[in-house]
């Protein structure tokens, strides 16, 4: 229900965002004196006296419009990823939101779900959410235990 809602919310953003694109541009139709046309990866852009015409200007817009959209779906996919991977150890090992389960993840079947991980590397993970959890200490043995606690973004927490 939660993953519903989320994309639900990216979905919205992404509307608003192209409704929202600046709209007014200075630009003219049709051909006249002092028209040049520049080749640029978009296509070939139309000016006239200096200004963007107004068939141009709407592509320039668009191209605006999918680049956000897409730096919005590459910024959300650390947390989708690690939200997906709290629903799937909640299902799998029968456990509430607000329980405490720690996995060991080990060898190339184990380690598929994570993108970075590799198969020589023990993994000992734990997710839970703080808001129903509130605060957590843990206790780490001296010695030779390597790790690091990550946010949702994949951002180790200091």
């Amino acid at each position: 229900m939660k993953t519903r809602k989320l994309t639900q919310s990216i979905l919205a953003v992404l509307a608003i965002a192209t409704l929202t694109l600046p709209g007014t541009v200075m630009a003219q139709d049709g051909p006249a004196k002092g028209t040049t046309t520049i080749p640029t990866y978009v296509g070939d852009l139309n000016y006239q006296h200096q200004t963007l015409s107004k068939p141009s200007a709407e592509k320039l817009h668009r191209q605006m419009a999918l680049a956000r959209a897409s730096e919005l779906v590459l910024w959300s996919m650390p947390a989708m990823g690690f939200y997906q991977a709290f629903k799937a150890q909640q299902e799998n090992l029968n456990v509430g939101p607000d329980d405490l389960a720690i996995g060991l993840y080990e060898g190339p079947d184990a380690v598929r779900t994570w993108l970075t991980a590799n198969v020589t590397t023990p993994y000992t993970v734990t997710m839970f959410d703080l808001s129903g959890t509130g605060p957590l200490v843990f206790e780490i043995p001296e010695g030779g235990v390597y790790g690091v606690c990550d946010n949702a973004w994949q951002e180790p927490i200091k």
